[in-house]
């Protein structure tokens, strides 16, 4: 995958991170989306490094797919394909 490629890529990920993402977990990234305080659990800063690099982006992947039991993470497996949560993986990554 070329260059342009990977920043179509990227490019196409925000704005699924926006649509889908950003309302809980911020638009920076930061947990602080205008649904974050109603939550029981805070969203993770997904723009915080250190978090994030436990992660492997299968393991992010996954996540999105599948969401995480006991928080208030849905599952959106059903919505997105797994080529549009790998475009929201690879904008989260940067």
């Amino acid at each position: 995958m070329g260059r342009g490629e990977h920043r179509a890529e990227r490019r196409e990920g925000e704005g699924l991170y926006a649509l889908h993402c950003a309302a809980c977990h911020g638009v920076s990234g930061a947990g602080d989306g205008p649904f974050a305080a109603a939550l029981s659990v805070r969203p993770p800063a997904l723009s915080d490094l250190a978090a994030m690099s436990r992660f492997t982006d299968t393991d992010l992947a996954r996540l999105i797919a599948l969401g995480r039991p006991g928080t208030p993470m849905p599952a959106f497996g059903r919505a997105l394909d797994s080529a549009s949560i790998g475009r929201i993986v690879a904008f989260v990554r940067t």
